[in-house]
Formats: structure tokens, C-alpha cells, sequence
């Protein structure tokens, strides 16, 4: 589970890393527009166009950070005092969650995305409980 894990959340860095090359190429544009929404004194599109852009921005780094907290868990699996089978659903159920919170965040869908960060905090309790339990002797 340990290698699944670096390996997905590498994965998902590089996906979100590629929707933040396109959300820099439509920086200037939002930008533009924004200036232009301004200075002609509409201020209903202006605020629309930043939420947008705001909103995007936000589901970005949230999925990014989602990317790193697979890999640190995946780090510190070997030290949780769980059995394996509970180390793998915890695993896939933070998999679960991360891809449910990012895609559908991507789409707006907040129901599934409420789902995916749930799962996601969740995973992240039971991580913090496994390692304070501490290691299982082998």
C-alpha cells in the first residue's frame, strides 16, 4: 500500500500540475478582463469573474495538498499500529477521498466533494491514530 500511495499522490501532483500550467495561461486574461469589468464601472462581472478565479485557484491547491498528505502518509504507514488489512482500506479509502474531493470540485458537484474531504479528514485522524498506537512488532 505504502508504494501505491507515493505512487498516486505523484500522479496527482503531476494531473494538478498540469491544470495549474493551464490556470497560469489564463491568469493574464482574468486580469485583463478584470481591469476591463473596472474600468467600465461593472462591478456584477467583475466580482463574478474573480470568484471564478478564485474558485479555481482554491480547488487547485486544495488537490495539491491533498497530493502531499497521500505521499506523507504513505511515509509513515510502516509506523502505524494497524494490522495490514487496515493499513490498505485506510489507503484506499484516502485515495477515495482525494480523487472524489478533486474531480468533483473541478465540476462543482458539492455533494461528492463534501464525501471526498470527509474521507479525507477521517483518513487523516485514523493516520494520526495509528502512529501514536505505534509500530506492530514484526
Amino acid at each position: 500500500m505504502r508504494r501505491i500511495l507515493i505512487a498516486f499522490g505523484l500522479i496527482w501532483l503531476f494531473v494538478w500540475s498540469v491544470v495549474g500550467f493551464y490556470l497560469g495561461a489564463q491568469h493574464l486574461p482574468h486580469i485583463e478582463e478584470m481591469e476591463t469589468l473596472a474600468e467600465d464601472g461593472n462591478l456584477v462581472d467583475f466580482w463574478s469573474t474573480m470568484t471564478a478565479w478564485k474558485s479555481s485557484a482554491s480547488i487547485h491547491s486544495h488537490a495539491l495538498g491533498f497530493a502531499c498528505i497521500l505521499i506523507l502518509v504513505a511515509l509513515v504507514l510502516p509506523d502505524m499500529r494497524f494490522s495490514d488489512r487496515t493499513k490498505k482500506i485506510l489507503g484506499v479509502l484516502l485515495m477515495l477521498g482525494v480523487l472524489l474531493s478533486g474531480i468533483f470540485a473541478w465540476f462543482l458537484f458539492m455533494p461528492l466533494v463534501l464525501v471526498g474531504e470527509l474521507l479525507v479528514v477521517a483518513m487523516i485522524l485514523m493516520s494520526f491514530i495509528g502512529v501514536m498506537r505505534g509500530k506492530t512488532s514484526s
